[in-house]
């Protein structure tokens, strides 16, 4: 392998390289990728190149309105010693649908890694933190400390009202939705909230304070 790369006119215009013949490097072909995706097309390369195993990697070319998927397929040729010489391949567009399927993939992957950073800094948290979905208020997430101030019981996929049916009638639903329809925080400090801590307990008041996003 030279770092120089070979094709036809096609490649030319995908990544906007001028002389496809041999005379332009690799890095000419990677400047066109999409930063975001750069560094697994060339890890893809790179894992071809020294295990001598074929790649099939989507990825993005171009900016801005200009941005297309493609699909680089292909393999790499060997010498009996096992050294790689030469990769062959072709690139193809994506259609529209499987550009939409690869967009919402990586949409996915994007939200569930967000998620679990959030998830590792409400678990840290000093304070005890909850997250809650849909008008319903549905428990997604709650840290240790939640748990202990509420009273370990089940709450996570329940709606606010079942997991914790004590504080019905005390405003917080309407609170939280009232955050919810204008996007506006909400804090209040030493508010009274009467929980139920323990299955056949007493109703309890307690003094918290609330920071509802």
């Amino acid at each position: 392998v030279n770092d120089r790369v070979f094709g036809n006119p096609l490649l030319e215009d995908v990544f906007g390289v001028e002389d496809t013949r041999g005379t332009s490097p690799l890095e000419a072909f990677l400047s066109a990728v999409h930063p975001e995706d750069r560094p697994s097309v060339v890890q893809a390369i790179q894992d071809s190149v020294e295990a001598g195993r074929p790649y099939d990697i989507e990825y993005r070319v171009g900016s801005g309105d200009a941005t297309r998927w493609i699909l680089a397929r292909g393999n790499p040729l060997q010498t009996e010693a096992g050294k790689t010489t030469w990769l062959s391949g072709v690139i193809d567009y994506l259609t529209a649908r499987q550009t939409a399927e690869v967009e919402r993939e990586r949409l996915h992957y994007q939200i569930e890694t967000e998620r679990e950073k959030l998830w590792s800094i409400l678990a840290n948290s000093p304070a005890f933190a909850a997250v809650l979905v849909g008008r319903d208020l549905v428990y997604e997430y709650a840290n240790e400390i939640y748990y202990q101030t509420v009273g370990h019981r089940p709450v996570i996929g329940l709606p606010l009202l079942e997991a914790v049916p004590e504080i019905a009638g005390q405003g917080f639903v309407e609170r939280l939705h009232a955050v919810m329809d204008s996007g506006e925080s909400m804090a209040m400090t030493e508010v009274p909230v009467r929980l139920q801590r323990e299955p056949d307990g007493s109703i309890e008041d307690r003094f918290l304070t609330l920071n509802f996003l």
